[in-house]
């Protein structure tokens, strides 16, 4: 099912390894321990296009690390943006 994660960006992306599952590309090459996640990498967490991790950059509505050349995403804003969001069908 593609959407957003409802138990965690940690779990949904592969940082969670307890589970008997293949770890994700982000576990192998950065570890556990990320701090953020490029534009594409939230946009895949989400299920959505780039094009919606950079409107919701430039809306306002999640902060970004802006370091020259390069757009970073707190993994805490994934999980606020993550917590405030509805499920589908059911009422906030």
């Amino acid at each position: 099912m593609r959407g957003f994660c409802t138990h965690g960006i940690e779990q949904c992306y592969g940082m969670n390894t307890t589970q008997n599952r293949e770890p994700s590309r982000l576990t192998e090459e950065n570890g556990a321990n990320r701090i953020a996640l490029t534009v594409d990498e939230f946009a895949r967490a989400f299920g959505r296009h780039r094009s919606w991790a950079y409107r919701q950059l430039y809306s306002g509505t999640i902060r970004k690390i802006d370091i020259p050349g390069r757009i970073l995403i707190p993994v805490g804003e994934a999980d606020r943006l993550a917590s405030t969001l509805a499920i589908h069908g059911e009422a906030n």
